[in-house]
């Protein structure tokens, strides 16, 4: 399960918590919420809805979150990523993946020339940015994209850009 072979079920949602909980190195984070504030109906006054905060997370070791920091950074900078992280104003710390769809023989060739759309593969991409300094997380499905580097990664990237360089947006 730790290099993302065997059955899982997740939301983008809780991929994007992933991405900010290893951000963050295991540190207190806020459980993700829609609302942080109402007002009733006819009121003015507006009702603050405070977060809850997990537990940090403990590892064996602190420095292990420095393997997983290494190994995001190398996605986006030698790896599965690099062409979403090629070019990138700010250092990238991501992770594809491939969720497939049914089970068949694992060979390239079967898996690039299955014609029924719904039968391919899902693509993701998680990632955070900017490395050094986090502020946002993200995680990208694209269903039935196929590898995670192609459909996911880029769709990541063009956010991250948005986000983190608002100057440069047209």
């Amino acid at each position: 399960m730790g290099i993302g072979q065997g059955p899982i079920t997740v939301t983008p949602l809780q991929q994007a918590h992933f991405a900010a909980e290893i951000a963050e190195r295991g540190q207190i984070i806020a459980i993700p919420r829609l609302v942080t504030a109402s007002r009733a109906a006819g009121s003015s006054a507006i009702t603050p809805r405070n977060p809850t905060f997990m537990k940090p997370i403990n590892i064996a070791n602190a420095d292990q979150w420095s393997v997983i920091y290494d190994g995001m950074i190398g996605a986006t900078t030698t790896g599965t990523a690099y062409m979403a992280g090629r070019g990138a104003q700010y250092k990238i710390a991501g992770k594809t993946g491939t969720a497939q769809v049914f089970t068949i023989k694992q060979t390239e060739n079967t898996r690039a020339k299955i014609a029924d759309e719904r039968r391919r593969d899902h693509a993701w991409f998680i990632a955070y940015a900017p490395a050094d300094d986090p502020k946002v997380a993200i995680s990208v499905l694209v269903e039935n994209g196929g590898f995670g580097a192609a459909a996911a990664a880029p769709i990541a990237r063009k956010v991250l850009d948005a986000y983190l360089l608002p100057d440069n947006t047209p």
